[in-house]
């Protein structure tokens, strides 16, 4: 019988290196000779008429945006659930708790069931970094839209997303780690991932 894959989920704020991690994390166990996937790669040649319908969505109200978030994570996790059971690690840029921290900041209300039979990371990996870093990562992509050149202070987006990270990633995954990328290669990130995975 093959062993269950691993999920792993990478969170944080935008600018504190998840797409990177992701990428260098996914080489690093192939490297190892663990079969993995990045998940967006594989979600993205799958059907979701969650996905498919955005536009309809992001003008409904925030209550109402939840839910319908929600629905698209139980459509992708079906495409994780298959790799999984073959045996494969599972990388994920962003899963349940950041839809809830993006829509309770909206206004909407997350009941205690919430995550209800939502696949449940494996682990999960909270990634931070000093303003200042971040700021020059979001710079140098040169595709910054307002919203992500606003400072992560008490009172903006960015903050709230991050303490509600900060404080609910416990209850999301079986398993977490918070890291500081702020000094740290993306590689020397990996590795540290990498190593909390194959423990």
């Amino acid at each position: 019988m093959i062993e269950r894959g691993r999920f792993v989920t990478i969170h944080g704020i935008d600018g504190t290196g998840k797409s990177t991690l992701v990428r260098h994390l996914n080489q690093g166990l192939t490297r190892a000779g663990v079969e993995s996937r990045e998940a967006d790669l594989l979600l993205h040649a799958a059907s979701n008429p969650f996905r498919e319908q955005k536009k309809t969505f992001e003008a409904i109200d925030a209550e109402a945006q939840l839910y319908y978030s929600l629905g698209s994570k139980a459509v992708d996790q079906a495409v994780i659930v298959e790799q999984l059971e073959n045996g494969i690690v599972v990388i994920k840029d962003r899963w349940v708790i950041d839809v809830l921290a993006d829509q309770t900041h909206k206004g909407a209300r997350a009941t205690e069931n919430v995550y209800g039979s939502l696949l449940r990371p494996d682990m999960a990996v909270v990634l931070r970094c000093s303003e200042a870093e971040r700021q020059t990562r979001i710079a140098a992509r040169g595709e910054a839209t307002p919203e992500d050149l606003i400072a992560n202070e008490p009172g903006t987006r960015a903050h709230y997303f991050e303490q509600y990270l900060l404080e609910h990633i416990a209850e999301s995954a079986d398993r977490h780690i918070i890291l500081d990328t702020t000094d740290a290669t993306p590689q020397e990130m990996a590795d540290v991932v990498q190593q909390n995975i194959l423990e």
